[in-house]
């Protein structure tokens, strides 16, 4: 039962860590993304509207200007007038540089004031995220953008994945801790009152559980007790009912027995054993369960166990046997047994001796 509690409860808990995980991964992810283009936009924003203040008016100063903007932000910084054509570059040489009119944040932000893409760059070998804003001054009409590599970014989520997974580990440490102690706390009560149930079964009355609580193991484990001291104060009751039964039979000059619907003694005193002249086969060994017409056939009593049993009346029946050459009346009397309910049971033979 134990095992199950666990492997059940651990398999909710670890689809749940992980869906949850694989979530906040994700949406973390997207959100870091977001963030990281928006500061981006930011800082073109505001180089932007620098570059507009200073209203440089040759393309040599405009690319002596990226170069120390690009270098005080930490960025790269390219400048791409309206027919797509690089005017200069902080890193490399405009010039040698391929037409930008079809990228895609330079697209956007001739159509939107503001674009934003992340791809491989041909021209350094190396992946960047592009924010990229619409300038228009006296001399020059285009773009400025600029560029950061995916490097510092990528560390970045690969702290968070690895911080989160830390987070994982750890919480399946604590979540394994918990899901054994509350299975053992609620399995252990009942495997004991499983072992005292298995006890009782065998007749040993004796004990009781210990369980503190008020919840519903600890209300099971009272009412068990209650039913284990019922069952040991009936117990006595019936071992004492037992013994007066038995003192009584034992103290009876006549000979009692019980037998039920297939002929089996189900008890005697005896002397209903030396009545039927069976002491010999008593000192063999008890015949209780035993078959009665085994040990004694007598035409009287047999008619009267069959009408009783047929007729459900209280019958009678003189009958004379013979020992050691000297004969002997008894009266044979039978009457039903019941069980409770009024459930047949058998019969219950009494044999006097009227000689």
């Amino acid at each position: 039962m134990r095992r199950k509690l666990l492997q059940n409860y651990l398999l909710i808990i670890l689809i749940s860590i992980g869906i949850t995980a694989g979530a906040f991964i994700a949406n973390g992810y997207s959100y870091l993304v977001k963030e990281n283009e928006n500061n981006l936009i930011s800082r073109v924003s505001i180089l932007a509207d620098s570059f507009c203040r200073e209203k440089i008016p040759n393309t040599e100063k405009m690319e002596n200007y990226l170069k120390e903007q690009a270098e005080k932000f930490n960025l790269r910084l390219t400048l791409i007038n309206e027919d797509g054509k690089v005017i200069a570059d902080s890193s490399v040489d405009g010039g040698k540089m391929e037409n930008h009119k079809t990228r895609p944040e330079i697209r956007r932000a001739f159509r939107n004031h503001v674009g934003v893409d992340h791809r491989y760059s041909e021209s350094t070998g190396v992946e960047y995220y592009y924010a990229a804003v619409e300038v228009k001054t006296d001399a020059f009409y285009g773009v400025l953008r600029a560029s950061e590599p995916a490097k510092a970014f990528k560390e970045l989520v690969d702290k968070l994945t690895f911080s989160i997974c830390l987070l994982v580990l750890a919480s399946i440490g604590i979540a394994l801790f918990l899901v054994y102690y509350f299975t053992r706390k609620i399995t252990e009560p009942i495997e004991y009152m499983t072992k005292k149930a298995e006890q009782i079964s065998e007749g040993n009355y004796d004990g009781s559980i210990l369980v503190d609580g008020q919840d519903e193991i600890g209300r099971l484990a009272r009412s068990f007790n209650k039913m284990t001291r019922t069952l040991k104060i009936e117990q006595e009751r019936v071992e004492s009912q037992k013994e007066e039964l038995s003192s009584i039979l034992t103290s009876m000059s006549n000979g009692v027995a019980a037998i039920d619907s297939g002929g089996k003694l189900l008890f005697y005193n005896h002397p209903f054993i030396k009545l039927i002249q069976c002491e010999g086969e008593e000192e063999k060994g008890s015949l209780l369960g035993k078959s009665l017409y085994h040990y004694f056939r007598n035409e009287e009593a047999l008619h009267v166990i069959s009408q009783v049993e047929e007729e459900e009346i209280q019958a009678r029946e003189e009958t004379v046997l013979e020992s050691d050459g000297e004969k002997q009346i008894l009266l044979i009397r039978g009457t039903p047994l019941y069980r409770m309910g009024r459930k047949k049971m058998g019969v219950l033979l009494i044999m006097e001796d009227i000689t």
